[in-house]
């Protein structure tokens, strides 16, 4: 998976420069995964972000693409970039952009009362530690009640596949973020098992250079002539390039049903890159940028974790993917 000059305008440049290494090439190729859903309506909730919009550029990027692939952001500004895009590529006739609240459900119904999608991908989520923190209210109105509203509305619509995009964080749970994610996931867990809906969540580390993150924030700040903050040099995080990012969430919309084992259950990302911030800092700037040092903010962990010994896990037919039995 290769991003032309203008995907990249898109998606940012170390999102699709990633400066770690790939893992999960296994799986198959992005296109390969990508051609499994041509003929599928899709929806991707969150498509204006990063992982989000890798996604629908894998989808976009089949030639042989007939289904409508349908976006759903508040982001007015990066879904008009992405219908730009779009139609400088020919590819207009195959995708809808809609600035919408998917945790208002009057918007949402009205939105699914006109399309008629067969796989949800729900990327949509207030992400951000900090953030979460600083607004609980609206981590658990956008990261728990949306879910909750676009599962019910996939169901209504027959919907064959639904994938929530979930994080490491929930893993733990020490803050608002993670706990938000895991609420997340037992919604999906209830409904899958209460209604026959094939569903799944994945739990994805954190994506190398993705939209907001200290990456894409230290970058700004050496463009600005401003030191650079690491907060907390020696915390561990876990990362992942997006193109093995694709490849999970693609493959975890495409399987059979049998293949993807229990409806509702948690796919675990187990395998990926473990770094400092020192270190993720000497590889975005060479060591050589100024910066600062400061404590780990509020809600921030010294060391993530992608498993849990408090949690059970089986093994799946992907190498580097375990799953997680129903989440609660």
């Amino acid at each position: 998976m290769t991003f032309t000059d203008s995907e990249l305008l898109i998606l940012g440049t170390d999102l699709g420069h990633p400066l770690v290494e790939e893992v999960f090439a296994h799986l198959g190729s992005v296109d390969a995964l990508a051609a499994r859903l041509s003929a599928t309506p899709v929806v991707v909730t969150g498509g204006g972000g990063s992982i989000g919009g890798a996604v629908v550029l894998a989808l976009l990027g089949d030639p042989a693409r007939t289904a409508p692939v349908t976006v759903i952001d508040t982001a007015e500004r990066s879904l008009a970039s992405l219908s730009n895009w779009a139609r400088a590529q020919g590819l207009a006739s195959v995708l809808t952009t809609i600035v919408a609240d998917v945790s208002d459900r009057e918007q949402m119904e009205l939105v699914f009362g006109r399309i008629t999608p067969s796989v949800v991908v729900h990327a949509a989520a207030v992400k951000h530690v900090s953030t979460c923190e600083q607004n609980p209210l609206l981590a658990e109105r956008v990261n728990v009640g949306a879910t909750r509203i676009l599962l019910e509305l996939a169901v209504a619509a027959g919907c064959e596949r639904f994938v929530l995009v979930s994080t490491d964080k929930a893993t733990s749970r020490v803050n608002v973020l993670g706990s938000t994610k895991y609420d997340a996931e037992v919604e999906v867990a209830r409904v899958a098992a209460g209604t026959g809906l094939s569903a799944c969540s994945v739990r994805l580390p954190n994506v190398w250079g993705s939209s907001g993150s200290v990456i894409e924030l230290w970058r700004q700040a050496i463009s600005m002539g401003l030191p650079v903050a690491l907060y907390g040099p020696e915390t561990t995080r876990y990362y992942q390039s997006v193109h093995d990012t694709v490849r999970v969430l693609l493959t975890a919309a495409t399987v059979s049903a049998d293949e993807l084992g229990g409806s509702g259950d948690t796919l675990v990302v187990a395998e990926a890159v473990e770094l400092s911030l020192r270190e993720v800092f000497e590889r975005v700037t060479g060591g050589e940028a100024a910066h600062t040092v400061s404590e780990p903010r509020p809600g921030e962990v010294a060391h993530e974790l992608l498993l849990s010994p408090a949690e059970q896990y089986s093994d799946t037919v992907w190498p580097g993917i375990l799953r997680l039995g129903r989440a609660g």
